[in-house]
């Protein structure tokens, strides 16, 4: 079911430089740590959701 799954190289290229941006400066939200743990539950729930969805139809074929 996975192996149909494109990786686009530009979103891992992204990704890629994301990673390296935060290891050279670190980005510290004003937040409470509990405010930041909920958004990060929050905004992993919405990334696996589309993950999910968009992988659902392939498997039916």
């Amino acid at each position: 079911m996975w192996r149909n799954v494109p990786l686009p190289e530009t979103h891992l290229a992204a990704i890629a430089t994301g990673l390296a941006l935060h290891r050279g400066r670190r980005w510290i939200l004003p937040l409470s740590r509990r405010r930041c743990l909920g958004a990060g539950v929050v905004v992993t729930a919405l990334g696996l959701g589309t993950a999910l969805r968009s992988v659902a139809p392939v498997g039916r074929r």
